[in-house]
């Protein structure tokens, strides 16, 4: 019962929050994105305007590049 605890822990640990503006309405928000998913590609609706968001994460060596565009 503990192990699974600590696998869960470990992968709430394992996801990072990075700021995106959106293409639609410019205004930054934050998005969760798990850096072990390199190349992963995601649709969010802005916190803000609620439009639909297309976002690519990549990763830079320790840093997370989220770069969103419209749907």
């Amino acid at each position: 019962m503990f192990d699974d605890a600590v696998k869960v822990e470990d992968a709430r640990a394992a996801l990072q929050w990075t700021e995106v503006e959106c293409p639609h309405c410019g205004e930054a928000f934050e998005v969760c994105v798990d850096p072990e998913q390199d190349g992963q590609d995601m649709v969010q609706d802005c916190t803000v305007c609620c439009r639909s968001i297309q976002m690519s994460v990549e990763m830079d060596g320790d840093d997370v590049v989220v770069t969103a565009f419209h749907e």
